[in-house]
């Protein structure tokens, strides 16, 4: 993808307790630090901050044969509780929409607010699972 000219590649989120954890209502703040090895155009850097609910189950063809395959339903579902993009860093300009950015350490802050709500608890389970994640994209040309 970037072959060599992007190194140690960090996310890092700020504490917000003693616990390390967050909830709704908190604003999520930290920074992307990466090392470039040579100029390296780039047309953005992103976050993307998101929960989601995944279920999924099965009701009737416990053992036996076709018959009772038959009458097998399969349910699923998806509940997306907030989907938060963001923009750390664009170019807008006569470059076409390009960076250039030198070699060396780069460092970006960042900082969402997660909404206000009932949000659960993440969660991995057999029937299902409840995961918050936060994604930072580097998009080049």
């Amino acid at each position: 993808m970037f072959g060599a000219s992007i190194q140690n590649l960090r996310v890092s989120i700020n504490r917000l307790n003693e616990r390390n954890t967050v909830s709704s209502g908190d604003q999520v703040a930290g920074h992307v630090s990466f090392e470039l090895t040579k100029q390296t155009k780039i047309t953005s850097i992103t976050v993307a901050l998101s929960g989601v609910a995944h279920v999924h189950w099965s009701t009737g063809g416990g053992g036996g044969g076709r018959k009772r395959r038959r009458y097998r339903r399969v349910y699923s579902a998806k509940v997306e509780y907030f989907n938060y993009k963001g923009v750390i860093l664009q170019e807008n300009g006569a470059n076409r929409g390009t960076i250039k950015l030198s070699p060396g350490t780069h460092v970006y802050p960042f900082a969402c607010q997660l909404p206000h709500g009932d949000f659960p608890s993440t969660f991995h389970g057999p029937n299902g699972k409840i995961v918050y994640t936060l994604k930072v994209d580097i998009y080049r040309p």
